[in-house]
């Protein structure tokens, strides 16, 4: 196992080199080696240096790590971008023994002017790295200031990350095309989002942002509004003409037209494949389109973004359930099977018969309106759970003719997995909420459902997720009048579909590797069926994960393992980490978007969140620190 001679990571100095002390990766605070125990001559990022191989050219690792931060420098003030290039001028002049004496002094300098006169986060942080070369290998820089023969360039491969784009499953660019629209770019805006977001629109309007939860800003005042950006991106960006891609691989088949289906077609497109996707609707989406309102979501634009995959070159042949995966497998070299988490849990509520008189789970009962099938109105609703099926559910309810819908959830309103955004706005359209209450039992009159039983709860010790165990008071027992009541308690796999040599786990998820590969040869699985109910982004990230399987399975030169992906995933939760310079702590003013104002809510599904204007957007942009992290790292 590699151990480091010196670091200076997170300010904390090791310095082995004198007394031959090594020092292990818990002690550094950082792995010392990536992919399968490779090993790493030497690391160089925003918070420090180190070094593993003492024969590490340190002018020459600097040299190139300035090149990279050079390259993303903004411009937008001179003292950051000059101080940057003016470094990389120097650096170079180093390495080919061109340099002068005093050219360390004379870095040494110019960083110390970049700590608290650049306009954001970026250039100050990343050039920390060079400063503590500087400190701790002043005499190599010294003698570099000699003439001397060009030094060997340093075998490196670097990563660009942020807290933002490492919280995203996807891993947008977030400060990047936030960058863009603060300058008006829409067009370049949308094409960098599209770069590794196969559905920009639809992760526009409802992305869970998971990018937005660990924004460095989020410390200071408020997150930036990361998703309605990329929505302004989709608004006002033209994308380029999409040209049909010419494939010579093998076809692929896919189950399921899902997010993690249509990032899998995708990344299989990009790798020389022939995609079928076999969809048991009619139109694109899965439970983009069944599960997720209208109001929220509208159809003409999921189908935007589908179009262009099809345009590229997937084949999608929908109304066409697959009953049997081995139905269809043997056609095909490789098969991926998307089909998500679509059926409900148990209710376990006394009296419950599904679909019987007003009981309904969730996600049926959305599939239901989004298929336009005729219901009873039922004026008085409640709605059991506590995510975002729940609250779709209710408003949906709303839209359907109720006059007052009720959610019941067993714990607090901090404890609800939904959306903040949506629960405030279920609050503004009326909705009731009853926390700490669980239904017990369904009341029927005249063969119908006529109220609820329901029971107060206490919160005791954090159960498996983490939150408090929800614990029922006897006595506590109470009725809510009700004509209808929606279940909403979590989502699963439709297992029957796989048959007895796919492995699942004890919940019924399909039991992959990390590249999506089953138990069955030639058999992959992407999305909330090996994840579990997971949102947009984590099913697009599991698909091109099991999509690169694919090419692992059938391309004996496949490239995958060798990707940068493969080596920074190692470096995932430093990279996750927030840091920002006091310097920088300052509020700005978040610009909201505006929402609808509706007059009437039954049969209204009209689009309640708008964009921003251009002109919010670029005011909101302006609030990203720009908080990317560089590094580089050495290895043979």
């Amino acid at each position: 196992m590699t151990n480091a001679i010196f670091s200076t990571w997170n300010d904390k100095l090791l310095d082995g080199r004198s007394s031959n002390t090594t020092f292990t990766s818990e002690q550094v605070g950082l792995p010392l080696t990536y992919a399968e125990d490779k090993d790493v001559n030497a690391i160089i990022g925003w918070s420090g240096i180190v070094l593993n191989n003492e024969n590490t050219n340190i002018v020459s690792l600097a040299c190139e790590y300035v090149k990279a931060v050079s390259m993303i420098t903004c411009g937008e003030c001179s003292i950051g971008f000059h101080g940057v290039k003016m470094s990389e001028d120097i650096l170079n002049n180093l390495v080919q023994g061109t340099g002068s004496a005093g050219d360390a002094d004379k870095l040494l300098y110019i960083i110390e002017n970049m700590k608290s006169n650049t306009k954001c986060n970026f250039c100050s942080s990343a050039m920390k790295a060079v400063h503590d070369c500087l400190v701790y290998f002043k005499n190599d820089f010294e003698v570099a200031s000699s003439p001397h023969e060009p030094y060997k360039k340093a075998s490196v491969i670097v990563n660009v990350s942020a807290p933002c784009v490492e919280a995203c499953p996807i891993h947008q660019d977030v400060p990047g095309y936030i960058n863009l629209i603060k300058n008006g770019r829409y067009d370049d805006a949308l094409e960098l989002i599209k770069r590794n977001n196969p559905l920009p629109e639809c992760s526009g309007n409802a992305c869970m942002a998971s990018c937005e939860r660990n924004c460095v800003r989020k410390d200071i005042d408020k997150p930036v509004a990361i998703r309605a950006l990329k929505r302004v991106a989709c608004e006002y960006g033209t994308s380029n003409p999409v040209e049909p891609t010419k494939l010579n691989g093998e076809k692929v088949a896919i189950i399921g037209a899902g997010p993690a289906g249509i990032a899998a077609a995708k990344r299989l497109i990009s790798l020389g494949y022939r995609p079928v996707i076999f969809e048991m609707n009619n139109g694109y989406g899965g439970m983009l389109s069944t599960g997720i309102p209208e109001y929220r979501l509208p159809q003409e634009i999921i189908n935007k973004d589908y179009n262009e995959i099809i345009k590229l070159g997937a084949e999608f042949r929908g109304n066409t359930p697959i009953s049997q995966v081995k139905d269809i497998s043997g056609a095909y070299k490789a098969t991926i099977i998307c089909n998500g988490a679509t059926l409900s849990r148990p209710s376990n509520i006394e009296g419950w018969t599904e679909n019987d008189n007003g009981m309904y789970q969730g996600i049926h009962y959305l599939k239901s309106v989004y298929n336009k099938k005729i219901m009873p109105v039922s004026e008085h609703v409640v709605v059991v759970g506590g995510g975002n099926t729940t609250i779709d559910c209710a408003r949906t309810a709303l839209r359907q003719g109720a006059t007052d819908v009720t959610i019941l959830y067993r714990r607090t309103m901090s404890e609800m997995p939904a959306y903040k955004e949506e629960i405030d706005a279920a609050i503004k359209e009326g909705i009731k909420f009853e926390f700490l209450t669980i239904p017990v039992k369904v009341q029927r009159g005249e063969n119908k459902v006529v109220e609820v039983v329901c029971q107060k709860i206490e919160l005791g010790e954090p159960d498996e997720s983490g939150r408090p165990r929800p614990i029922p008071i006897p006595g506590t027992e109470y009725t809510i009048y009700c004509d209808k009541i929606l279940s909403c308690i979590g989502e699963l796999p439709d297992t029957s579909i796989y048959g007895s040599k796919i492995n699942l786990t004890d919940d019924g998820r399909v039991l992959t590797d990390k590249y999506g590969a089953t138990s069955a040869k030639g058999i992959f699985a992407a999305g909330d069926c090996v994840n579990g109910p997971s949102s947009m982004a984590e099913a697009m990230a599991s698909g091109k994960r099991a999509a690169e399987g694919v090419d692992l399975y059938l391309n004996k030169n496949s490239k995958i393992k060798q990707s940068k992906q493969e080596v920074f995933d190692t470096y995932h939760q430093a990279f996750l980490e927030k840091n920002v310079d006091e310097a920088f702590n300052f509020k700005m003013e978040k610009q909201e978007s505006p929402v609808a104002e509706l007059t009437y809510i039954r049969d209204n599904y009209e689009q309640v969140e708008k964009v921003l204007s251009k002109e919010q957007a670029e005011r909101e942009a302006e609030r990203c620190i720009k908080c990317y992290k560089v590094m580089m790292i050495a290895r043979d």
